[in-house]
């Protein structure tokens, strides 16, 4: 299984340690100290990210020029809980496709592991509370967010 760390720094930013990498995480100005993007927007950005991956990898293995561009939007869920409520990505080509080549980059695009991974089946999400008072209380998600306390 992969691992990372998420570590408190200073009032709600945080530095995540992946591999040999570390990203900084914060709440906007009005929220916090606008150190680094929040959850949510490093969200959007892995979605995009992974986007952009695959229609860069589409690209070189079809001899097409590269350099593309993805640009992103999204709109946060009405109500609660609190969550992204959509995401529009827009692929920017150097250079005009085929009809048959804009439908095989949406294909490539379409196989990003980040959108697979936020499309049925999701993920089983569980959380494990250790404040060194004793046994650690284990909570496994289902998926659909009922809590089984083990």
């Amino acid at each position: 299984m992969a691992h990372m760390t998420v570590r408190h720094i200073d009032a709600d930013a945080f530095v995540i340690g992946i591999r040999q990498h570390e990203v900084l995480i914060d709440q906007r100005s009005a929220d916090g100290g606008d150190m680094g993007p929040s959850p949510v927007e490093l969200f959007v950005a892995s979605l995009a990210g992974c986007a952009a991956h695959y229609a860069h990898r589409y690209l070189r293995d079809h001899g097409l020029e590269e350099g593309l561009a993805v640009e992103c939007d999204w709109l946060m869920r009405a109500g609660t809980p609190h969550a992204v409520g959509s995401v529009r990505l827009r692929v920017v080509t150097p250079t005009p496709l085929s009809h048959q080549q804009q439908h095989g980059l949406l294909a490539a695009i379409d196989a990003c592991t980040v959108q697979n991974s936020i499309r049925p089946p999701l993920p089983a999400v569980s959380v494990t509370i250790d404040d060194g008072s004793g046994p650690p209380l284990v909570v496994e998600e289902t998926l659909h967010h009922a809590a089984n306390v083990v």
